[in-house]
């Protein structure tokens, strides 16, 4: 008889980025299928289904924003952060920002100056 031939493509993996990607996902809380970690990882990190991300409805974000906002208003701080990963202890900076919602831009806050104590 004949002998049929098929090809495979066949990835050659980093052990180093995988064992890397690998402890995120697994330490990540809103991961919860660890079992398709693995699959995830060497499928080339595309079916997010295998990791059954744990995902909130609109209706329970908006409840838990506006609960956020009301303790943070009563505290006299802000619900919202950001970190400049870049920052160098000791000097200073000055931020803007604006928000964002659908394709519409708010304009920018009060600039606001800060020195990284870290």
């Amino acid at each position: 008889g004949q002998i049929k031939s098929k090809s495979f493509k066949i990835n050659s993996y980093n052990p180093k980025e995988v064992s890397k990607l690998v402890n995120q996902l697994y330490s990540d809380p809103f991961v919860k299928n660890r079992k398709g970690v693995f699959e995830y990882i060497l499928g080339g990190c595309v079916d997010s289904k295998l990791l059954d991300i744990r995902a909130f409805d609109d209706v329970t974000k908006q409840t838990k924003y506006k609960l956020q906002t009301k303790i943070a208003t009563e505290k006299g701080v802000s619900n919202l952060s950001y970190t400049d990963s870049s920052a160098k202890k000791g000097k200073k900076y000055t931020y803007k920002v604006k928000a964002y919602k659908s394709s519409t831009y708010s304009a920018y806050s009060n600039a606001k100056a800060v020195t990284d104590k870290y």
